[in-house]
């Protein structure tokens, strides 16, 4: 993850990104377009999983925890991810039309 993270792979792109967009100007918006939908659209299943799976763990009965008083403490169940669904619905449309949210 260090990789991405450096500058040098970040001016990178940039530089290819930019290079691409001189001369392929309406492919390049067109496939970044695709791509940012795509992106939005995995993290967006990425949170709802990570939701469904706390939530269950959250409220599946195993092992009671407590503390040093005796009480007992509970799991705090996550909330809802409205974000990540609001952001794979929008991306759904995006790679569909990817002309339409590139020229607006």
């Amino acid at each position: 993850m260090k990789v991405f993270q450096s500058s040098i792979f970040r001016a990178l792109c940039a530089i290819v990104v930019g290079a691409l967009l001189v001369k392929y100007r309406e492919q390049t918006v067109t496939w970044i377009t695709i791509a940012i939908g795509v992106i939005f659209f995995v993290s967006g299943v990425i949170s709802t999983v990570a939701y469904l799976s706390a939530k269950r763990q959250a409220t599946k009965e195993g092992v009671e925890i407590y503390d040093a008083k005796g009480n007992r403490l509970t799991r705090p169940v996550p909330p809802f991810p409205i974000v990540g669904i609001g952001s794979s619905s929008w991306a759904h449309g995006s790679p569909c039309f990817p002309t339409r949210l590139s020229t607006a």
